[in-house]
């Protein structure tokens, strides 16, 4: 049973449509024209919202694509970090040359550069393996240092490797002159209990001298062994010897031997 409301709805239509079958033709035409445009903005929104839901049901992807997709990013991202890495890498290999190309026009030694192998676990602050051997022209006692400062000499040597002793080993004892005061003494290991690979002993220095922290350790070139002027460190405290007849000081070595990755070999 139609409701009141509908009954006058159908009344409506019903009327309008009598209407128009009765109106002459250009009449009708402008009545249709006025009508549709009233509707026509709600049927072109009825349309519009139906396809914005259907782009949005196009634009929603399954789960599992979109773990597949978040599995590729993170993936690239990955692969984005270690190309990082590996320029600042070669980055800093390159600064490092540079920086060492330039020491050796310098200097004017005949050196070569050498790579760390390994660090003895039991003697990590006294010695370390080299990429070169007797195939190179290393010999024992060959000279071993960085744009730095000096490192030690070469204890023992094979075909394509050779043992390194560091300044901080007993068994390294180089002759050494303070830069500012021309005064001599010998670098010998600190003697600490527990290690220090940054400090090493100057002693047998006078008890006359004038020795000061910050004065510049060199090599003197006494014994043949190690060419004069190769940075060793700078003092960085003083001290008399037990007996008193000497002065002996700490110094803090130029060279960082816990961080070596290339050393240089000093050849004939």
């Amino acid at each position: 049973m139609l409701k009141k409301p509908h009954f006058l709805a159908f009344g409506l239509v019903f009327l309008i449509s009598l209407v128009l079958l009765n109106l002459p033709g250009k009449a009708a035409s402008q009545l249709k024209l006025a009508l549709s445009e009233v509707f026509t903005p709600i049927f072109g929104l009825a349309t519009s919202t139906r396809q914005a839901v259907d782009h949005a049901s196009a634009g929603v992807m399954p789960r599992s694509v979109l773990l597949a997709e978040l599995g590729k990013l993170e993936q690239e991202n990955q692969h984005l970090k270690l190309e990082l890495m590996q320029i600042a890498d070669v980055s800093r290999e390159n600064v490092q040359l540079r920086k060492t190309v330039g020491w050796k026009q310098r200097t004017g030694w005949n050196v070569k550069i050498a790579r760390v192998l390994a660090r003895e676990p039991g003697n990590w602050w006294k010695a370390l393996q080299i990429n070169l051997g007797s195939e190179d022209h290393v010999t024992t006692n060959t000279v071993v240092l960085t744009p730095d400062g000096l490192v030690g000499r070469v204890d023992q040597v094979g075909l394509t490797s050779a043992r390194v002793l560091l300044l901080g080993d007993p068994n390294c004892r180089v002759s050494a002159l303070i830069e500012e005061t021309r005064e001599g003494g010998v670098i010998a290991p600190s003697g600490d209990r527990i290690p220090d690979e940054t400090l090493v002993e100057m002693t047998y220095v006078s008890r006359h001298s004038q020795l000061k922290p910050g004065q510049k350790v060199i090599t003197s070139g006494l014994g043949g062994l190690f060419p004069k002027g190769i940075p060793i460190g700078r003092i960085a405290e003083v001290h008399p010897s037990d007996h008193g007849l000497f002065k002996e000081a700490r110094v803090q070595l130029s060279a960082h031997l816990k961080d070596l990755e290339e050393v240089w070999v000093l050849l004939p």
